[in-house]
């Protein structure tokens, strides 16, 4: 599977490295991602660490990095995959990474490489995931519905120029996110937590509004109260 997109109605064999998919092999790709979570409980891997997320998120992924969801349950997710060029011809993985104010490069190149913020090999990884409320991820449905339109059916001569406008509009709207205090909604998995304790987190996560007590936890995963609070 090709994971760029080639003009056919206009620009015939031009290569776009812009792509946007639905399908989780898209995430063994070595480019930069904008995966989007749009609800549900999901517990992913990236890299070395584990998370559940619970809700809209955004996952800011690099080329260097490695994503896998573990356990994903009605959850919806698209993938917008690119690269540095794709924005602008000047810059690639290593410009972004290494570069500083100071560097040989023009003001307008350095601000876009301000997009790319989240990507940056350097930063840290739980920086990567960005929780977002649902009316940026409404926003960003519609950036990449908009985008994908572009990409497929190319109606016009200027559908590269607005898959690009439309890729650097989501990049803009999470290099500036809507601060949002709701850490629960994210929470990082240590290795020593046991399969108990991440299915109690998880259900949790999805059962916050309703009545709970050790004892109801208990039988709902077939345990005792002491073991249950063992575990916390």
């Amino acid at each position: 599977m090709d994971f760029y997109t080639k003009g056919f109605n206009y620009y015939p064999d031009y290569v776009l490295n812009i792509y946007v998919s639905k399908d989780m092999i898209a995430l063994k790709q070595e480019c930069y991602k904008i995966i989007h979570i749009e609800s549900g409980i999901s517990h992913i891997k990236i890299n070395d660490s584990k998370f559940i997320l619970s809700g809209p998120h955004i996952l800011c992924i690099n080329e260097k990095d490695t994503v896998e969801f573990l356990e994903y349950n009605k959850v919806a997710v698209s993938i917008v995959l690119f690269n540095p060029s794709s924005v602008n011809s000047k810059l690639d993985y290593s410009i972004c990474n290494f570069c500083n104010i100071d560097s040989n490069i023009s003001h307008t190149d350095y601000q876009d490489i301000f997009l790319f913020k989240h990507f940056k090999h350097d930063i840290d990884i739980a920086s990567k995931i960005l929780q977002i409320d649902v009316l940026t991820s409404s926003s960003i449905i519609q950036y990449i519905n908009n985008l994908n339109n572009q990409l497929v059916f190319q109606e016009t001569p200027f559908w590269t120029c607005r898959s690009r406008a439309y890729l650097m509009e989501m990049l803009f709207s999470l290099a500036n996110p809507i601060e949002n205090d709701d850490s629960l909604n994210t929470i990082k998995i240590s290795p020593d937590y046991s399969k108990l304790t991440i299915d109690v987190i998880t259900y949790l996560q999805s059962s916050y509004n309703q009545k709970l007590s050790a004892s109801l936890m208990a039988r709902i995963f077939h345990t005792n109260r002491t073991t249950l609070l063992n575990e916390f």
